[in-house]
């Protein structure tokens, strides 16, 4: 099966492959939140202000790079969960906690989400389609 997602705003304005995700808890309830597929990235990345909300355990502190440059983050297991229209997935992945605010948003990169589906950016329709990976045994 295949999901499309027409792009949406994300935080400031920006306009891109941003995709509504269900994320969980501690307690288990689900908060929706909207995430960016970013191909350029190589871990899930939850900002402090989201990775609060949502009680995330955190472990060691390490220093990263990226485009933006070097920032300080925690690891973390994330769980979230993806809907279509008749279908759902969920998720766990190994993700960062950047420990500095920002309004950067949360980023799904590739490590553990990416390898789950055949992604095509359709940048000038304003379309990302994901079409789930068969896997066999």
């Amino acid at each position: 099966m295949t999901i499309i997602y027409r792009y949406v705003h994300g935080e400031e304005h920006q306009r891109g492959p941003f995709i509504p995700i269900l994320a969980r808890t501690r307690e288990g309830h689900f908060l929706k939140v909207s995430a960016l597929v970013d191909s350029g990235a190589d871990h899930t990345v939850v900002p402090k202000r989201i990775a609060t909300l949502l009680g995330l355990t955190q472990g060691n502190e390490i220093k990263t790079t990226g485009i933006g440059g070097s920032a300080k983050v925690k690891t973390s297991t994330f769980q979230f969960l993806l809907k279509g229209n008749r279908e759902k997935y969920t998720f766990t992945v190994q993700s960062l906690v950047i420990q500095e605010e920002n309004n950067m948003p949360l980023l799904l990169g590739r490590d553990g989400f990416f390898n789950h589906f055949h992604i095509t950016f359709r940048h000038n329709e304003e379309k990302i389609m994901l079409k789930k990976v068969q896997t066999s045994f």
